[in-house]
């Protein structure tokens, strides 16, 4: 009979725990890495082993050395967490940056986002109301565009008067 108590007891318990286990909703993990880098493999094996545990962790693997379009979205990405796109791995889980090579912090937070119903990163993605991605680069060709112009005005303006001078010059001497 206590056993049996005891049984009931620890099984009520527990099933907060396979409530957890049994996640209903999935962690999308947005995963930036770069070919040749040592400590995105280590990450990559890492996040491997997570979702031959749980088939509720979803990663979006993104490789942006060769590919413009991945270091857009890499570019986008970081620009929403308000983090800095300058090193890499870089994961986007739930409302977190983790730029490194952190298995324990990128572990509690996708367990963090099991246990809670976190946003995918993307969501965040759409959600966010940063400048579009190529303004600072559309507004930085445009400075460069009204500088050359300028220039390019000035060193005419310099050869006209400078021939000028020279046809003045000349004409001096003939009379």
């Amino acid at each position: 009979m206590k056993l049996t108590k005891r049984l009931i007891i620890l099984f009520i318990l527990m099933l907060p725990l396979f409530a957890l286990a049994q996640s209903s909703h999935p962690v999308d993990v947005f995963f930036f890495h770069q070919n040749g880098c040592p400590h995105c493999e280590e990450m990559k094996i890492f996040l491997a082993g997570l979702v031959r545990n749980d088939k509720a962790i979803k990663i979006s693997a993104y490789e942006v050395s060769s590919d413009l379009n991945n270091q857009a979205l890499f570019i986008e990405m970081a620009k929403a967490y308000g983090a800095s796109p300058d090193g890499l791995p870089m994961l986007f889980i739930g409302d977190k940056a983790i730029n490194g090579n952190y298995p324990t912090e990128v572990e509690n937070e996708i367990a963090k986002c099991l246990s809670l119903d976190c946003a995918s990163p993307m969501e965040r993605l759409k959600n966010s109301t940063p400048d579009k991605p190529n303004d600072a680069l559309t507004t930085d060709i445009m400075k460069l565009r009204w500088i050359v112009l300028i220039l390019a005005i000035m060193f005419i303006a310099v050869l006209i008067y400078f021939s000028r001078e020279k046809r003045n010059a000349a004409q001096n001497k003939g009379d």
